[in-house]
């Protein structure tokens, strides 16, 4: 898998970078220290259609545990709480892991 690192922080606090699974198809990784969850993340499946980069589903802990957004459109959908792992820095690589096994069903559910 090629990854490419997007963007960091002065201090290395949040760094960003995308894994690319295939021609169009992209996983972009957030991650950064975070004061109350220690440890703050989001994986969001993207696509190109058109030209443009589309959100297809969207994998996060913003409210202190694992959660799953899908897309409809533009629309982001209500969230599915997912079992943690045991911790963030275990729950962000098995939504990347998540993402990479299924994806080809996700973007099928998503298309328009």
């Amino acid at each position: 898998m090629e990854r490419e690192a997007l963007w960091v922080c002065m201090g290395g606090e949040e760094q960003r970078f995308q894994v690319k699974i295939e021609e169009g198809v992209w996983i972009e990784v957030r991650k950064t220290r975070d004061l109350e969850k220690g440890f703050d993340w989001a994986a969001v499946l993207t696509v190109m259609r058109s030209g443009r980069r589309h959100a297809v589903y969207l994998y996060d802990n913003a409210h202190g545990h694992p959660e799953r957004h899908r897309y409809r459109g533009q629309l982001k959908l209500e969230a599915e709480r997912l079992p943690t792992k045991g911790s963030a820095r275990l729950d962000l690589p098995a939504a990347v892991e998540e993402i990479k096994a299924k994806w080809e069903g996700m973007v099928e559910r998503w298309e328009p």
